[in-house]
């Protein structure tokens, strides 16, 4: 078989069936390709341990186990796989969805904080993409940003990516992974979970999850420390800034979701993640009111004020879809009569022009 970390050709077909077209993504210890399915016509994506990872027990335990989570869950949420086993070189891969799109650690990167209805939505997704894993006995136990995928469309879709830390959770069956060690990313690991504990269950990745939504609000995840005990410190004492000191347009039921989620004690979280999706939803749904109310017909020109008979403006609520300050009522200004070519916007709360979101799948 080819070196699957240089396929100088990109004509060249792996194992007499995959058809490489280009590398889409890299990772610590694999490489995801575009390639064409030879014996379906299938177009899709192709994950491969990198050459150097191939004889790593460890490696091809993690892609064997990713692999074997995902010919038992599907979901809109969670990325499909078309196949999944092993090449005719013995090494282990997985056939995908191409997807198209960014995950969610670059758009944070490039938009910094974003829009409260946009993070609620994106993390309530997540969590349906989880509650269906779980309810299949597979806990994720690496959820962060870069594992939830944006798929580029008018509306916001996400999907779950790499169950490659995963372990399975039902009666009688044992870790995949061995007890004692803390696999993760430690910025988004439970307390339990960074010590390695033997009994990690599905709150881990309830705790994974209101990292992530903070994250998505703030810009950094609410732990932040030099060292990994400096670190399991603050998750310890759960210290950190609350959402609603760093920005005031955050309600307090948005303050109580992630405060709920992030208990160092597993017990005081939500004990299941279908529980944390519907105050997820609930909350979406309310600030989405607000977004449904306006009536847009046009654009006022700042010569000319809204007809007598329009309602009053109101200044922003703030707990709208905005990450900007509230809005200031403008000055009263002399009446004049609008000319045939103006239009007006009738509206009953003012809200920034934002990319509408659409509703939860």
């Amino acid at each position: 078989m080819p070196n699957a970390e240089d396929f100088s050709d990109l004509s060249e077909v792996v194992s007499g069936r995959f058809r490489m077209r280009r590398l889409v993504a890299f990772g610590g210890m694999a490489n995801i390709y575009e390639v064409e399915d030879l014996q379906t016509g299938r177009a899709g994506a192709l994950k491969l341990l990198k050459a150097r990872f191939r004889n790593v027990p460890d490696a091809v335990e993690r892609l064997s186990r990713e692999a074997a989570c995902a010919t038992q869950i599907s979901d809109p949420h969670i990325v499909e796989t078309f196949d999944a086993g092993r090449l005719s070189s013995g090494e282990p891969f997985l056939f995908m969805e191409l997807l198209n799109g960014e995950p969610l650690d670059r758009v944070i990167s490039r938009r910094g904080r974003l829009p409260i209805n946009e993070s609620v939505e994106i993390v309530a997704q997540a969590a349906q993409g989880l509650a269906v894993a779980h309810a299949a006995d597979i806990l994720h136990r690496d959820i962060k940003p870069a594992n939830l995928f944006l798929v580029a469309g008018p509306k916001t879709h996400v999907k779950l990516l790499d169950f490659g830390v995963s372990k399975l959770l039902g009666a009688g069956q044992h870790s995949m992974t061995k007890e004692g060690l803390a696999l993760g990313t430690f910025s988004y690991m439970p307390p339990e979970q960074m010590m390695g504990a033997k009994r990690v269950d599905a709150r881990a990745d309830i705790y994974a999850l209101g990292v992530v939504l903070y994250q998505c609000l703030v810009g950094n995840p609410p732990f932040v420390a030099k060292s990994i005990p400096a670190l399991s410190n603050m998750m310890a004492q759960n210290d950190y800034v609350r959402v609603s000191k760093l920005r005031p347009d955050a309600p307090a039921e948005l303050d109580a979701i992630v405060d709920r989620s992030l208990r160092a004690d597993p017990r005081e979280r939500y004990a299941g993640v279908r529980e944390f999706r519907d105050d997820l939803l609930r909350l979406h749904r309310r600030c989405s009111s607000f977004m449904h109310r306006t009536v847009s017909i046009g654009d006022t020109p700042s010569s000319a004020p809204p007809p007598a008979s329009t309602a009053p403006r109101a200044t922003l609520d703030p707990r709208l879809n905005s990450s900007r300050p509230p809005l200031q009522p403008e000055r009263p200004r002399p009446m004049t009569r609008a000319t045939p070519g103006n239009k007006a916007s009738v509206v009953e709360t003012i809200v920034p022009r934002t990319r509408r979101q659409g509703p939860l799948s």
